[in-house]
């Protein structure tokens, strides 16, 4: 049985700094990260590549729900009209081309309205032109940090690493390059994610995060769910991309930068 959707091996997929094409932010940094990353990842036995396939991504989420809960509405398909230029997933593929990592990211404009309206009025969650919202669902968010969020920005979800490639340092690299992209392809200087509670403490150190707030609560069905509102801006981002990339790449691969 695949752990994921299954590849006739990892070299069906592309290497990810093939894929990027740094349009905004430093690039000497940014190439510089993104080929750490790449190397990193492929140190821990995997191979990252950027998708545009939501539909893999949910198939890769029902293949695997006894280690992941079902796929967070806001980067499901089934949801959204998600456009390949407004939304992307990081895929994570062993050797055998199985997909044992993810890590999804839209980009998403808020306006004048802040996260905070956007959260609980649910339209982050589900497009209003498509609904798919359980009868009895709410969110609340009383972090202050959401009244104050507004415009465009970096929103990332469905985070999961299959059980056997968990404890390997992986939450700290694809994070990473999922704020770095939002930057280098849109030009989008913040970012934010909702964490379950209890594993707030060990991801914002992971993922660099020193805004971390709680006071999200999302119901459905019946059941609660408290969060974590994660956000950087593109200082506190670059900062922590800098510190990254010094501590673990103290010999830059300059020739292969994307």
């Amino acid at each position: 049985m695949p752990l994921g959707a299954a590849a006739a091996n990892a070299a069906a997929y592309p290497r990810l700094p093939e894929q990027i094409d740094i349009a905004f932010g430093p690039r000497d940094l940014l190439a510089r990260f993104f080929l750490l990353a790449d190397r990193m990842a492929r140190d821990r036995g995997i191979l990252l590549s950027i998708s545009r396939d939501f539909g893999e991504l949910l198939t890769v989420n029902e293949q695997n729900r006894a280690s992941w809960d079902e796929l967070f509405p806001a980067v499901d398909h089934r949801f959204h009209r998600l456009q390949p230029d407004a939304a992307f997933w990081l895929r994570g593929v062993d050797g055998a081309g199985r997909i044992v990592l993810t890590r999804a990211c839209r980009r998403i404009d808020l306006g004048t309205d802040t996260l905070q309206e956007g959260l609980t009025s649910l339209r982050l969650l589900y497009d209003p032109a498509i609904g798919g919202d359980a009868p009895d669902e709410l969110l609340f968010c009383d972090c202050p940090l959401a009244s104050v969020v507004t415009g465009a920005t970096s929103f990332q979800a469905g985070g999961w690493h299959h059980p056997e490639f968990r404890g390997r340092g992986l939450s700290a690299i694809a994070s990473r390059v999922i704020k770095a992209l939002g930057l280098s392809m849109w030009g989008i200087r913040q970012w934010v994610s909702l964490v379950d509670d209890d594993l707030a403490p060990g991801l914002s150190r992971a993922y660099g995060v020193t805004c971390a707030e709680p006071g999200v609560e999302w119901r459905r069905f019946g059941v609660s769910r408290r969060m974590h509102l994660f956000h950087m801006d593109e200082g506190q981002h670059l900062d922590d991309l800098t510190t990254f990339t010094l501590k673990h790449d103290a010999v830059p691969a300059a020739a292969d930068a994307p």
